[in-house]
């Protein structure tokens, strides 16, 4: 990777690498600032295949770091800094980390080196390339997933893994790539996202964690930024298909994974946006990202396809007895090939059960994946769903058991199911159901969880009931379970609405999460929500009360109550539309433009407002073209036609038709 990086370095250095809201930097600057991080870490005595922890969210920094790591053939381990303590602790024990990255991290052990990469740049002047350390299978990231024994696993990835995904491929042209960066560093998607980039002279963009659920930040970023791909799961897709379809016109490159897709909102994007690929990605993070895709050329009614294997790529159907299933059977789906991850970290026991021998290419490895899958008569692959009990939810691999085992550690909890249902969107989500020996509320036991586990593992739905309805042979009777929809039991006092906008948030409240019995005081959360539909709040709350409710608001004020109260204390933003005044000889100036337009008539030849640039252009000038080119951003922009004047003693802006616009150019000279 490193090599690949620098040669693209060479190629490029002067193109955006990365941009982060009013930051960017070239692909030599990204480089430098690299180079220097692995100095730091060189002296810090890192070597090849040593594991440093990155615990940050998306900025600038972090992509800095992620590359500097790989510079020294060292191994970053990616930690969503929003994950529980004890989550964070076990990784990092696990990995056995000495160092970190990061900012900010107050409760990492004392006994782990904490560098702030902002600040320790600042300092260190060697920006040199570090020697390329040549061995194969070295080890790229280690990225943790759900374990269905209560205990997460990490994945070992190796470097030609990640190659594999991003260079030569068949899926898509990378070619002028800019892609706006959706998800976590600790998603496996950030592997196409960041690699992709970075190693075929695109442009990543990355969004504030802050700003991603948002639909308009969304789309101010695509059009700002020029972003031609953007990678997101399947609920997020369905999300942004309902409330905004058009947000994907204009892209090259829309793929799309996580979860099976949803022909209605596929069908609602193909109408809408031509031009557009979309392509449906399928693959464990054992296979690094992406193990199969499909281009989606046609409208689908029923199951859209995963695909066929993409470059450098294996796929098998198997029966129970591994043999090969014929067209149209379904079987257990095994990826291999050069996706192929190392194994997990510190189980042998579960990669000799996972990784398994391939039976059709002798000394080589194949994953199990636990899905079920058939091949299709035109040599595609359908997928079917798990053969066992772990579930994808807005994208994210869940093992159901790990948060059983939890809730079975609670007091006074007897038995625990817990299954992943559908809702009309076909949108998955968790529910667990609690026998017990007394009266629980939803909000201890989800706070019980939220201590032990991601937020996204958390059910969005807690159902006490008597026992665990059985079937004739004693297993779970999932059918006979109830419907969580309706009632449910906050522990809550009820309090009623007492005016128009807080009847109005009700309303919004019980369409979007399907809850009848609802009052001021009952959490967001604790009624089943969740990030996306939090999005669809504040959306309706803006088309239906005209008022602009921050998406992090609904984090912080979780009631109805502290969402009315949050209205009440700000301004009523309308949401409309500017509109043009009618066009005049003369406009009146704004105070400030009277104030700049007086200090400049004091001293004529000051330069103070002058707004200096200096562009660096390779080749020979095409004066022409660079004219025509300027005189069409005059044409475009009313501001670089206008004037000020004095008319009837008073100080007017006229925009003018046309105006005289001349280049002056001078030519360097080593002398000069």
């Amino acid at each position: 990777i490193q090599e690949l990086f620098e040669e693209q370095v060479e190629k490029t250095p002067n193109n955006i690498a990365v941009v982060f809201e009013d930051k960017k930097l070239t692909y030599r600057e990204l480089n430098e600032k690299a180079n220097k991080i692995a100095s730091i870490l060189r002296k810090e005595g890192v070597t090849e295949e040593s594991i440093i922890g990155i615990i940050a969210n998306k900025s600038i920094d972090t992509i800095i770091g992620i590359v500097g790591v790989i510079k020294l053939s060292a191994v970053y381990l990616p930690i969503d800094p929003n994950l529980p303590k004890k989550r964070i602790d076990f990784i990092l024990n696990d990995c056995k980390v000495n160092i970190v990255l990061g900012k900010g991290l107050k409760e990492i052990d004392s006994n782990i080196r904490l560098l702030d990469i902002e600040e320790r740049i600042e300092y260190e002047e060697c920006t040199a390339n570090p020697d390329i350390f040549k061995k194969t299978n070295l080890l790229a990231y280690i990225m943790y997933t759900s374990g269905s024994t209560g205990v997460p696993k990490g994945v070992l990835v190796e470097q030609k893994n990640v190659i594999r995904l991003v260079k030569n491929t068949n899926y898509m042209d990378f070619k002028n790539i800019r892609i706006l960066q959706t998800g976590s560093i600790a998603f496996d998607a950030s592997t196409f996202e960041i690699w992709g980039s970075l190693l075929n002279g695109g442009m990543l963009c990355l969004v504030n964690d802050k700003e991603i659920l948002n639909t308009e930040s969304i789309k101010s970023n695509i059009t700002k930024n020029c972003i031609n791909t953007i990678w997101i799961t399947s609920a997020f897709f369905n999300k942004l298909a309902e409330e905004k379809t058009s947000i994907f016109s204009g892209l090259r490159h829309l793929l799309i994974g996580g979860d099976t897709l949803s022909p209605k909102h596929i069908n609602m994007v193909l109408d809408k946006c031509n031009g557009l690929k979309i392509i449906n990605g399928y693959g464990p993070t054992e296979n690094t990202t992406f193990s199969t895709a499909y281009l989606i050329e046609k409208r689908y009614y029923s199951s859209i396809p995963i695909g066929k294997p993409i470059s450098n790529s294996n796929v098998y159907i198997v029966d129970k007895n591994c043999n090969l299933t014929p067209i149209g059977i379904s079987g257990e789906l095994c990826v291999g090939g050069e996706g192929l991850a190392k194994g997990y970290l510190n189980r042998e026991d579960l990669t000799a059960e996972k990784f398994i021998e391939n039976p059709f290419e002798p000394g080589k490895r194949m994953y199990r994946t636990g899905d079920l899958a058939r091949w299709l008569p035109d040599g595609n692959i359908e997928f079917l769903g798990r053969i066992d009990n772990q579930v994808k939810i807005r994208g994210f691999r869940i093992e159901l058991n790990e948060i059983q085992s939890h809730l079975l550690t609670y007091e006074a909890v007897k038995e625990v199911a817990v299954i992943d249902r559908e809702d009309e969107d076909k949108n998955k989500y968790i529910c667990a159901y609690i026998v017990c020996d007394k009266e629980l509320t939803v909000g201890e036991i989800r706070g019980y969880l939220l201590n032990k586990l991601p937020e996204y593992m958390v059910p969005s739905y807690f159902i006490q009931i008597e026992k665990l309805p059985l079937t004739l042979n004693g297993k779970l009777d999932k059918k006979a379970l109830p419907e969580p929809y309706r009632k449910i039991n906050t522990g809550v006092k009820y309090e009623a609405p007492r005016n128009e906008i807080q009847e109005k948030l009700l309303s919004i409240w019980r369409e979007v999460l399907g809850v009848e019995n609802i009052g001021l005081n009952d959490n967001f959360f604790e009624l089943g929500g969740h990030s996306l539909n939090a999005t669809t709040i504040v959306s309706k709350i803006y088309s239906k009360l005209e008022v602009d409710v921050p998406l992090e608001e609904v984090f912080k004020n979780q009631t109805i109550k502290g969402i009315y109260e949050y209205i009440k204390s700000r301004e009523r933003s309308i949401c409309s539309s500017i509109q043009l005044i009618g066009e005049k000889e003369f406009y009146e100036a704004s105070s400030a433009q009277k104030r700049m337009y007086t200090l400049q008539k004091l001293d004529e030849k000051s330069i103070a407002y002058n707004m200096p640039i200096v562009m660096k252009i390779e080749g020979k000038l095409n004066k022409e073209r660079l004219e025509k080119a300027v005189m069409e951003l005059i044409k475009r922009h009313e501001a670089l036609r206008t004037s000020f004047e004095i008319v009837d003693e008073k100080i007017v802006q006229k925009v003018n038709k046309a105006i005289k616009f001349n280049i002056n150019y001078i030519q360097e000279t080593d002398k000069s």
